[in-house]
């Protein structure tokens, strides 16, 4: 492999820290034809052991750990620890070398029990405040029902007449990441922090932690982000398996209220 592959690895190494343990000091480097990530697990107190999931994208394509050559410490049951290590058979998935694109590794953790973040606080006002990324929600996430997406703008509108629902105003639909694409582990939304930071669920898995909220379905939400390519189209976000997609504004799905400001 060329040694542009290497240095790329090293400067798209980015670490993110999950709703439990966190993923310190991640470094890449090339061994022969092996990527080899090495990385410290720090856990809270009482944590002995995470999941941690792995997803690397190669130029405009990501993919996930089990779309992967890889083997070391990734998965279920990694114990909390330093020296971690990863190591990635690159020419099995890719014969003939990446070639120029940039690579980026994203090796989140998730707490053992997956359960929800302490950084979602129930105001007992009807609304969920998280102090990560200073959102409200709406504690029920089934008031707006199912609707299409412009109904579903109009309803979250409503929440801001008066003096807004809670004395809140601000009130709109969640943004999405275009960026990340139709794929799991876009944690740059504000429904992909949620569902995997701040609720701890996992990708292409069922919705296990619902955290405070109620009526939070397994379903798609809509997001406020329009696709670009597709004016007839929106981003949503799919609370049963963790992706996000677009879908055409006259389908009917639910809908999330969130509104920006520390409180």
């Amino acid at each position: 492999m060329k040694r542009l592959f290497l240095m790329l690895l090293i400067l798209g190494a980015i670490p993110y820290m999950a709703s439990a343990a966190e993923v310190k000091n991640l470094k890449v480097g090339q061994i022969g034809d092996n990527a080899v990530a090495t990385y410290d697990l720090v856990g809270r107190a009482g944590e002995q052991d995470a999941e941690l999931t792995v997803v690397i994208t190669i130029g405009n394509e990501r993919r996930t750990s089990d779309q992967l050559s890889l083997t070391g410490d990734f998965g279920k049951g990694v114990k909390v620890g330093t020296g971690k290590k990863i190591v990635w058979n690159v020419l099995k998935d890719f014969p003939t070398g990446t070639g120029d694109n940039d690579l980026s590794w994203a090796v989140k953790a998730v707490n053992a029990a997956g359960s929800a973040s302490s950084t979602l606080v129930d105001m007992h006002d009807g609304t969920i405040y998280d102090t990560d990324t200073q959102l409200s929600w709406l504690k029920d996430a089934g008031a707006g029902g199912e609707k299409n997406w412009e109904d579903a703008n109009a309803w979250v509108a409503s929440l801001n007449s008066g003096n807004g629902f809670a004395g809140l105003d601000g009130w709109r639909l969640p943004n999405t990441d275009p960026s990340c694409g139709t794929y799991f582990n876009c944690i740059n939304s504000e429904m992909g922090h949620l569902y995997y930071l701040s609720l701890g669920n996992r990708d292409n898995s069922a919705l296990t932690n619902t955290g405070p909220f109620t009526n939070l379905r397994p379903s798609v939400y809509w997001s406020g982000t329009e696709y670009a390519p597709n004016p007839s189209n929106v981003w949503f976000f799919d609370f049963n398996s963790g992706n996000q997609d677009a879908n055409n504004k006259g389908n009917h799905n639910y809908a999330l209220a969130v509104r920006p400001g520390a409180r």
